[in-house]
């Protein structure tokens, strides 16, 4: 495929990634507040010798992260890959966290994001995939989560509160708090992937997205 524009505003700084399968040519990361989404992708764009009509494809992180950070970069990138006419990958950020961390860990991954109050996200990425997200209280869900797994890597907002909670030393700290953009590049395959094109737009998870697993089905 052409060349592909990756945006991930899960967490801060937000990170952009420019390139194609297997191959970065460019990622850089911004603090919103002093560089916009925009400025970033068109100085990327000019540093590798590109324009936006070379772009044939945008992928997106949709979360679990900060809400409103993620809504602004699935705005952006849903209003971009419009005004491109080009397809949309939405990807989550469990994804990214698991397949980096799964590369060199070489064990089931449990990803976490904080949410409101004391809830948060918690995802298990096995196999090569994310088999499940859910919501609810970390530590009415992590044993569950992890039910029949001898060791995990943990990977997100919880990684020393988990490595604590979860007895048998069965949790290592993968050291890896966020996903990057550029991780999206390095996935073994597009194909398959969901894909958007408008009117169909990317959407970010939040505690009611159809994405989550009830939390009452994992604690059965």
């Amino acid at each position: 495929m052409g060349l592909l524009l990756v945006i991930d505003t899960s967490a801060r700084p937000f990170s952009v990634a420019l390139g194609g399968a297997r191959e970065c040519l460019y990622t850089a990361c911004c603090v919103p507040e002093a560089q916009d989404l925009s400025v970033i992708v068109t100085e990327g764009l000019r540093t590798i010798g590109q324009s936006l009509s070379d772009v044939h494809a945008i992928a997106v992180n949709i979360g679990p992260g900060a809400l409103g950070s993620v809504r602004s970069g699935v705005s952006f990138a849903n209003a971009l890959a419009y005004s491109l006419g080009i397809p949309l990958y939405p990807v989550t950020a469990f994804e990214l966290m698991g397949f980096a961390v799964a590369k060199t860990q070489g064990c089931p991954v449990l990803c976490t994001a904080r949410a409101s109050h004391a809830y948060a996200y918690l995802g298990l990425y096995q196999a090569g995939r994310l088999s499940f997200m859910t919501y609810g209280l970390v530590d009415e869900l992590a044993e569950a989560v992890i039910a029949g797994i001898d060791r995990v890597a943990v990977a997100g907002n919880h990684r020393s509160y988990l490595c604590n909670l979860l007895p048998d030393s069965r949790a290592v700290d993968s050291g890896v708090g966020s996903s990057v953009a550029a991780t999206f590049l390095h996935l073994d395959s597009l194909s398959g992937r969901q894909i958007k094109v408008f009117p169909e737009m990317a959407i970010p998870v939040t505690e009611g997205s159809a994405l989550l697993t009830s939390s009452d089905e994992i604690l059965r």
